[in-house]
């Protein structure tokens, strides 16, 4: 069973190797290897089929086009990728929250200015009348 688990560790770290030297088809072996371990967690983060699609590309784009990043004596590739995929769906969480709040804020804006607002005829008027009450005050 140990050279069992022993062989197949040293077989995956000669496969990530390869993958960070840029062998392309060792890339892919990773990829089928670890994509739905990404995707599943991106998916139970977000609960979002298409956004935790997209986390599981952006994550592997990332050590695709950051290889060095990753140091085999800090960690197992996979603890590393769902590093990668847990900062990816953070940003992903605050520019969605980002844009919700700014929405809020605009349909707020937009709601309080139609409640109070005066159309520009109106609203001369009031400031004539506000000046010309002030001046028979003032004499």
């Amino acid at each position: 069973m140990q050279q069992n688990q022993d062989l197949n560790r040293n077989i995956e770290t000669s496969l990530i190797n390869k993958a960070l030297r840029g062998d392309e088809t060792a890339f892919a072996e990773v990829y089928i290897r670890l994509r739905n371990l990404i995707y599943g967690y991106a998916l139970r983060m977000l609960a979002d089929n298409s956004a935790a699609e997209d986390i599981t590309q952006e994550t592997f784009m990332f050590l695709f086009e950051n290889p060095n990043k990753f140091k085999s004596e800090r960690g197992a590739l996979h603890l590393f990728l769902c590093g990668v995929a847990r900062n990816l769906v953070l940003h992903h969480l605050r520019k969605r929250n980002s844009r919700r709040e700014s929405v809020e804020d605009f349909d707020e804006f937009i709601e309080i200015r139609d409640e109070n607002a005066l159309n520009p005829l109106e609203n001369l008027l009031e400031t004539e009348l506000s000046d010309y009450v002030n001046e028979c005050v003032l004499q």
